[in-house]
């Protein structure tokens, strides 16, 4: 509870404190102590590493795709690289595991791109192997991604291996489709998302005048549930569809009991100002 875990965690939590019990001494347990550093490195140059190893065995021995694509985590540029394939010969069903999240400099090129990948994947024992394995990559449509010349990573790994294919990602594309739509949608429409999630994501006070309405109606047997207005984040894709999904959910229950709410503050404000 202190550290917010979810409670789902609590069988696991059991079974661990019984393993460590009857594999150590209470002297051993007395004795242990770990920072946030050490469990960091241990996670990422230890787990992480024999993670990453054991993906690279596979991709000698299996025919694979890649995807990359660029993420800002906490102000930091990184480059995730996806892999996609067949874990054994009776596999029915791709998967697909993250190999690697890499930190990018000040650098994010082409050519910058293409050789963290040569150097993940075409460096070490099956090198030459993994590089013949390489069926496909996908991609946004950045030109550095996937531009038609020769500059792009795409471009670059083509020239490696020829039979590589190359395609706009489809999740990407279809994004850029549905925001295309959005845009010959009148404004008022967007604006009216936009405004709701703005007044209550900042706004402690005017969430608790919600929270207030909804259990008001809920006292008089409606069938509502206490929820919250989303907030709406233009660069997450479904944050237009969810924002908009939340208010029409509270919209019609709460209209006028939140209205005659806010209508009683402004009021009471009004009051104030005079005095």
């Amino acid at each position: 509870m202190q550290n917010n875990l979810p409670f789902k965690l609590a069988p696991n939590l059991d079974n661990f404190v019984k393993k460590l019990l009857n594999t150590h001494t209470q002297a051993e347990l007395r004795n242990f102590s770990i920072t946030r550093e050490k469990a960091s490195e241990i996670a990422g140059d230890i787990i992480g590493h024999s993670i990453k190893n054991n993906i690279l065995a596979d991709l000698k021995k299996r025919l694979y795709s890649i995807s990359i694509d660029e993420a800002i985590i906490q102000k930091t540029e990184y480059l995730a690289i996806n892999v996609r394939y067949l874990e054994n010969d009776d596999s029915l069903q791709t998967v697909t595991k993250l190999l690697a999240l890499v930190q990018l400099g000040k650098s994010c090129t082409g050519e910058a791109l293409y050789d963290i990948i040569a150097n993940i994947l075409f460096t070490g024992d099956g090198s030459e192997e993994r590089k013949q394995n390489l069926m496909g990559i996908s991609s946004d449509g950045a030109s550095k991604m996937i531009s038609s010349g020769d500059k792009s990573v795409t471009s670059r790994l083509k020239k490696e291996i020829p039979h590589l294919i190359g395609i706009h990602d489809l999740c990407h594309a279809l994004n850029l489709v549905l925001g295309s739509c959005l845009d010959s949608f009148p404004i008022d429409y967007r604006k009216i998302v936009e405004t709701v999630s703005k007044t209550f994501s900042h706004s402690p006070q005017r969430n608790d005048i919600l929270r207030e309405c909804i259990l008001e109606l809920k006292n008089n047997e409606t069938d509502i549930d206490i929820l919250a207005i989303k907030q709406y984040v233009p660069t997450r894709w479904t944050s237009m569809k969810d924002s908009l999904d939340r208010i029409l959910k509270l919209w019609l229950p709460l209209k006028f009991t939140l209205r005659r709410k806010l209508l009683m503050i402004q009021i009471r404000v009004s009051s104030l100002l005079k005095i």
